[in-house]
């Protein structure tokens, strides 16, 4: 019998119904995954708290989640971002509602695309009108300890400190690589191929350790 931690169990029981929201791949023609959620190496003690996607420079990155309440939470695309270990990068907040232990509840999800070029394509606050609406492209900016990318995409997604007992649900019933969940600085992390079809990636030999 498989063991859930207090959080799952509790979603697990309580969470009711479904909530509104797209699904949709953050690069369409890139399907490798080249860091797993979860992965550890020498760039960091913390497990990854996200994917990394193999992309060429310039591809354009469409929303994971989408409603039509999703907006621009923020949106950093000049050169200030170029020596930070996040690079030039872009967040959705994107709100889910649901029924849980009888009353409805709202999760705000913050998903953030990182290490993008230059091209502003959306600004901070703006609403995201479609799924299909471009919020930058692909690059390689950011530094890790004062060494550059290769070109690749993050995604990562989270909630706040309280945490999404939906995502718990998602997470718990998720046959996930490495881990499916991480609580880090006061947020909770979640695996974005949860919410893809993750047969349609290559997940490369070395994607369980950090290598971009």
């Amino acid at each position: 019998m498989k063991k859930l931690w207090p959080r799952k169990w509790k979603a697990n029981n309580f969470v009711q119904g479904t909530t509104d929201y797209e699904a949709g791949y953050p690069v369409s023609n890139d399907k490798e995954i080249v860091t797993l959620m979860g992965a550890t190496g020498d760039r960091s003690i913390y497990p990854h708290r996200g994917i990394d996607i193999s992309t060429v420079s310039g591809t354009s990155i469409t929303p994971l989640l989408w409603n039509d309440q999703t907006k621009v939470g923020f949106a950093n695309y000049n050169n200030d971002f170029l020596t930070t270990e996040q690079g030039r990068m872009v967040g959705l907040e994107t709100p889910i509602s649901y029924m849980f232990k009888g009353e409805m509840r709202t999760d705000i999800v913050l998903q953030r695309y990182l290490h993008l070029d230059g091209q502003r394509k959306v600004r901070t606050d703006s609403l995201i009108g479609t799924p299909n609406t471009i919020l930058g492209m692909s690059g390689n900016s950011g530094q890790w300890n004062g060494e550059g990318y290769k070109s690749h995409l993050h995604v990562d997604i989270s909630t706040g400190i309280t945490g999404s007992p939906y995502l718990d649900l998602m997470a718990s019933n998720y046959q996930t690589k490495i881990m499916s969940s991480y609580y880090y600085r006061d947020r909770y992390y979640y695996d974005p191929l949860m919410f893809l079809n993750d047969d349609d990636y290559e997940i490369r030999d070395n994607a369980w350790g950090y290598n971009y």
